[in-house]
């Protein structure tokens, strides 16, 4: 009450007004497809719920990536789970199995000869803490990985299994077969011997183990994880033979 008079408040009738005509242009523009930035997938919904086939594509196309993103994350999970492990057990002295009839030491000259597709070969000879020892491959040219030739320094001409299979190799970051050495049954001291000469100096007592570096399987029991050295699909062929002066 107002001076005597009573002042009513008046309702602008729905859709009438400033705002009004404003939203049912922008609703119209985009029902319709237009105003939307070039690029954009239109995701129109047909009148009973279904998409239509543009917004199809781009849900499938998320759909995809998602996927290829799980797997790859999934994968990647189950390659560091297998390193750790394959380290734990190779320190823990799991892989190697020292020789039975015990080690000696290496003389001036020592000669050895192993075959391939020992995962972990035992020489039967000791190596010494500050000693110097020279490497080189006497026989060693004449290796086969599968259908693969190779040599001690490695694979020749490595095929798309050799690239795929990178994250299982033995030593990532060395190549597929080459020769490897490692001092003693537990640790994790390795020798990157190749064709040589190299001349080396452990930094532990313990025997000399030779291997080529494959893939591995540092999650599967027992004898299995070196299933790659001998399985058919890319059995290990051929021997090496070495031999050791001590400096």
């Amino acid at each position: 009450m107002l001076g005597g008079c009573r002042l009513r408040a008046q309702r602008t009738p729905l859709g009438v007004g400033r705002r009004g005509p404003h939203r049912r242009r922008r609703r119209a523009r985009n029902a319709d497809g237009r105003g939307i930035p070039s690029g954009w997938a239109r995701a129109t919904v047909l009148p009973h719920g279904r998409k239509t086939g543009s917004a199809l594509k781009l849900s499938f196309m998320i759909d995809l990536r998602i996927f290829f993103t799980a797997v790859a994350i999934v994968v990647l999970f189950f390659c560091i789970l297998d390193r750790v492990v394959l380290s734990i057990r190779s320190v823990s002295g799991c892989l190697c199995q020292p020789s039975a009839n015990g080690v000696e030491p290496i003389g001036p000259e020592q000669r050895l000869s192993f075959p391939i597709d020992d995962p972990c070969w035992g020489s039967g000879v000791r190596l010494e803490k500050g000693s110097v020892y020279r490497f080189e491959v006497e026989n060693g040219q004449n290796l086969m990985d599968g259908d693969s030739r190779a040599n001690a320094d490695g694979v020749l001409s490595p095929t798309w299994r050799h690239h795929l299979g990178v994250p299982m190799r033995r030593h990532v970051l060395q190549p597929w077969l080459k020769l490897m050495g490692k001092v003693g049954a537990r640790g994790a001291e390795t020798i990157s011997i190749g064709s040589g000469p190299i001349d080396y100096s452990p930094k532990s007592d313990g025997e000399l183990f030779l291997y080529v570096n494959d893939a591995v399987f540092g999650l599967a029991p027992c004898r299995r994880w070196a299933l790659p050295y001998s399985w058919s699909w890319g059995e290990n062929k051929g021997q090496v033979t070495l031999t050791i002066r001590r400096l």
